[in-house]
């Protein structure tokens, strides 16, 4: 195997189907608002654990300061198992067929956080049915679904205009 790092702005063309797991985050907004457009069902589903999770995480932070350490790292416990709950439910999985054209956006990845590894890309083309329409496409993903994808590079668009060298 032969590692490959893009360069922004790299253009590349799914060979395989891609299945990854879309974060509800501002980032992504465009194409979460076009999915739950197109299938409100689970959305309205996940809004209401959502609104659940919230209402349990307000309960856990409005509690007393405990001058008890044991029942303080308890309370504690459960707020920090709340929020990583939340982040876990508000999220779902994306399939975007062989044939779609993708562009790196960003690419991000920090020593000692690997939990925010993740790539940006720009949807350029798709057969996806809710997905295959005008505008601005951006979306990221966790590089663990990145590292997933079966692709082929495509062609640099100036490169291809290019005849050659000059004399």
């Amino acid at each position: 195997m032969r590692m490959f790092i893009p360069e922004i702005g790299t253009r590349l063309t799914l060979e395989d189907a891609w299945t990854f797991t879309l974060h509800r985050e501002h980032r992504n907004e465009t194409i979460w608002d076009k999915l739950r457009a197109a299938d409100p069902a689970p959305f309205e589903r996940m809004d209401v654990e959502v609104r659940n999770a919230y209402d349990l995480l307000d309960e856990y932070r409005n509690r007393p300061i405990s001058r008890d350490p044991a029942t303080r790292e308890r309370n504690e416990e459960q707020f920090r198992a709340q929020i990583a709950y939340l982040s876990d439910i508000e999220k779902i999985d994306v399939t975007l067929p062989a044939g779609t054209e993708i562009t790196i956006d960003r690419i991000y990845i920090r020593k000692g956080i690997s939990d925010y590894s993740s790539v940006t890309f720009n949807l350029n083309k798709t057969d996806h049915p809710v997905l295959d329409v005008k505008g601005r496409k951006r979306f990221w993903a966790k590089l663990d679904d990145v590292n997933r994808i079966e692709y082929a590079p495509l062609p640099d668009p100036e490169a291809a205009l290019e005849e050659g060298p000059t004399p």
